[in-house]
C-alpha cells in the first residue's frame, strides 16, 4: 500500500433519526493513489460531506474499512474550529496549537498566512464579526501553509469573492504540483475537470460512477434531471436580483433546444427564455444577456439592441402592458463545455432615461459533453480550457496553382 493514500472498502454510515434509520453512505469502495485528486459530486444530501468526515476521522463509519497513509487535513466545515470571541490572529495561533505545532513554528508561518488571507485590520477583530467569506479566507489561508500529505476540501471554492476563489484555485493547483493527495467536493464541472484525476458520483449515499471527470459528470447531471430538480427549482433559488427597475422578470428557463428534458450540452443549441411583465405602456424593453465564467470574467455578451440607436430607433417590445416572453438561442458548438454564470438585464427607455432590472444565476450553469461526442473524450481538444469552441466561423480554402 506504499503508493496508495486512501483506500475505502464497503464504507457505510447509518444514523438513527426520528423516522427510523437514515442511510447516509452505503458500501462505498474506492482507491486513491498518492498525488491523485478525487472529485466527489452529487446532489445535496447524497452523503458527500458524511463521506469526507469519515475519511478525515471526524466521525466513524458504521461498517467497512478506511485506510489512510499520511497525515490528513480535513477542511469540511469552514471555520468550524474557530472561537467566535477570539480574533483572527488568535484563532490562527489556537488552531496551530491544536494541530500540534509549536509556538515558534506558528510564528514562522504567521506572516505568510496573514498575507495570503488579505484580511487587513480585520485580523485583529473577533471572528464572530466575520462574514462567511472572511471565515473562508482565514481557514484556507491557515490550511494552505500547513505541511499535510492529504487535503480534504468540501466546497471551499463556493464561498468568497471571485478574486479570492481564483487565488484558492491557484493554491490548490500548487498542492497538486507538490504531490499532495486531494479530495474535493464541488458542484462545478470546471473545478472538477481541471483539478481532479478521478470523479466519484454519489446518489442516495451510493457510488454510482467512478472514473474520469469527462466520463462521469454527465451521470451526475442525469441524476438531477431524473429527480425532477430542474422543474421544482423556483426563480428565487436559481437567480438573484442585482437591481430592480420598473419591469418585472417573472421567470427564466434555460434548456436544450432539441429536448427540454435532456442535459444542457455544448453540442446542441441552448435556449435562454425570459418571461417578463411590462408594467407601464411607455417605452420599449431591451434585453442584454452576459455570460461569465466561475471567476466572474466575461465570456460573451449579446443584446437585441446591438446596432440600434437607442435615442432614435423604436425599441422592440413597444406593446402595451402585459406578460410576454423573449427567447435567445445560443448556437450549437459555440461554447466549450464547463460552468458559467448567466446575467440577464431588462432595460426600459422612457424619455431617454434607462430603468433596468438585472438577474444573475445563483449557481453556475453546467454545459456537458453530449453522447454524440463520446468518441471525442479521448481527444485533447475536448479538454481545451478555452471558453469558446465554435464551428460557426466561415472557413475558406484556396487552391494555389504552381506554374
Amino acid at each position: 500500500m506504499h503508493d496508495i493514500a486512501i483506500r475505502l472498502t464497503d464504507v457505510s454510515k447509518t444514523y438513527r433519526g426520528n423516522t427510523g434509520l437514515i442511510r447516509a453512505v452505503h458500501n462505498v469502495t474506492a482507491t486513491i493513489k498518492r498525488g491523485e485528486a478525487l472529485g466527489i459530486v452529487g446532489r445535496n444530501g447524497c452523503g458527500k460531506s458524511t463521506l469526507m468526515k469519515m475519511i478525515g476521522g471526524i466521525i466513524k463509519p458504521s461498517s467497512g474499512k478506511i485506510e489512510v497513509q499520511g497525515n490528513i487535513l480535513p477542511i469540511v466545515e469552514v471555520g468550524a474550529a474557530f472561537h467566535p470571541e477570539l480574533t483572527g490572529e488568535e484563532n490562527i495561533l489556537l488552531n496551530g496549537y491544536l494541530l500540534g505545532w509549536s509556538k515558534s513554528e506558528i510564528k514562522r508561518i504567521l506572516p505568510q498566512v496573514l498575507e495570503f488571507g488579505e484580511l487587513g485590520k480585520f485580523i485583529h477583530e473577533p471572528v464572530k464579526n466575520y462574514s462567511q467569506g472572511m471565515f473562508l479566507r482565514l481557514a484556507f489561508s491557515l490550511m494552505a501553509h500547513l505541511p499535510y500529505d492529504i487535503v480534504l476540501l468540501d466546497e471551499v471554492l463556493s464561498v468568497g469573492d471571485s478574486k479570492f476563489r481564483h487565488k484558492c484555485y491557484e493554491k490548490i493547483q500548487e498542492f497538486k504540483q507538490d504531490g499532495k493527495t486531494l479530495l474535493i467536493v464541488s458542484h462545478i464541472y470546471d473545478e472538477i475537470a481541471s483539478l481532479c484525476d478521478l470523479c466519484m458520483v454519489l446518489h442516495n449515499g451510493t457510488c454510482v460512477a467512478l472514473g474520469t471527470p469527462a466520463d462521469t459528470f454527465n451521470i451526475y447531471q442525469e441524476s438531477l434531471i431524473d429527480d425532477g430538480m430542474q422543474s421544482i427549482i423556483g426563480l428565487e433559488d436559481r437567480f438573484e436580483y442585482i437591481h430592480v427597475g420598473y419591469m418585472r422578470i417573472r421567470d427564466v428557463h434555460i434548456y436544450n433546444l432539441n429536448d427540454k428534458n435532456a442535459p444542457i450540452v455544448f453540442s446542441e443549441p441552448i435556449v435562454i427564455e425570459v418571461e417578463w411583465e411590462k408594467l407601464t405602456p411607455e417605452g420599449g424593453i431591451y434585453f442584454d444577456i452576459q455570460c461569465m465564467d466561475i471567476f466572474n470574467r466575461p465570456v460573451w455578451h449579446t443584446s437585441n439592441y446591438f446596432g440600434k440607436k437607442i435615442d432614435l430607433d423604436p425599441a422592440p417590445n413597444t406593446m402595451q402592458t402585459g406578460i410576454f416572453t423573449v427567447r435567445c438561442v445560443i448556437p450549437a458548438c459555440f461554447m466549450n463545455f464547463g460552468s458559467y454564470y448567466i446575467i440577464i438585464q431588462a432595460s426600459q427607455y422612457i424619455d431617454k432615461e434607462n430603468n433596468y432590472t438585472i438577474l444573475k444565476t445563483t449557481h453556475p450553469i453546467q454545459l456537458f459533453i453530449s453522447n454524440n461526442y463520446q468518441e471525442e473524450q479521448e481527444n485533447k481538444w475536448t479538454h481545451s480550457q478555452s471558453h469558446i469552441r465554435t464551428n460557426i466561423f466561415n472557413w475558406e480554402e484556396t487552391e494555389i496553382l504552381l506554374t
